[in-house]
């Protein structure tokens, strides 16, 4: 149960990161876009990306 609570966990903070990284990408040609703060959020949402498949590996597989 552990192993699933760990993926649905990885499923929001990656959920999360993306959304701040295209609400980022949005001010871009705006007087508030900041690139440096977009670039954090694209790495943050990378990052998040290869925990969420780390966690998947470690999870056990349903029986789709």
């Amino acid at each position: 149960m552990a192993d699933t609570d760990a993926v649905e966990a990885a499923e929001k903070r990656y959920v999360e990161a993306g959304r701040i990284a295209a609400a980022e990408a949005r001010k871009a040609g705006t007087p508030e876009y900041d690139h440096r703060a977009h670039d954090r959020a694209v790495e943050h949402e990378r990052k998040a990306a290869e925990a969420l498949a780390a966690a998947q590996e470690g999870a056990p597989r349903s029986a789709d």
